[in-house]
């Protein structure tokens, strides 16, 4: 469903990335932010090259050193870059039968609600 600029009242929102004509708003919002941040590479975007997460430097690493690894990179990416959350829980599941497929399972609060939400990161 097609939603019209004019119904939109939140002050932070962005288009849905997988659903054309929708927006997230609130939490979700948040959310898409943080998979947003957690999938792009530093230096990937020319406007903003800090942007991002050096995620790729852990991937060749062993699991023992990668998880944590992953784990600070993707805390000081949100930091910085994601204010309005506040992540209380995450970890990185690392597919031993191919050890550069990861997943970022994290739990986040959103500052200045009661909203908590749980969401994922696949990186490939």
């Amino acid at each position: 469903m097609s939603t019209d600029i004019r119904d939109i009242t939140a002050t932070d929102w962005q288009p849905r990335l997988d659903a054309p004509g929708e927006i997230v708003t609130g939490a979700e919002d948040v959310a898409q932010c943080l998979r947003i941040l957690f999938a792009t590479q530093k230096r990937s975007d020319p406007h903003r090259p800090d942007f991002g997460c050096d995620l790729l430097k852990w991937i060749d690493k062993p699991a023992s050193q990668a998880a944590p690894g992953l784990i600070r990179e993707a805390l000081e990416a949100a930091k910085r870059w994601e204010p309005r959350a506040d992540i209380v829980a995450m970890n990185a599941d690392i597919d031993t039968a191919a050890p550069h497929h990861v997943t970022l399972r994290y739990t986040f609060r959103v500052l200045g609600t009661a909203a908590t939400l749980s969401a994922e990161t696949v990186l490939a």
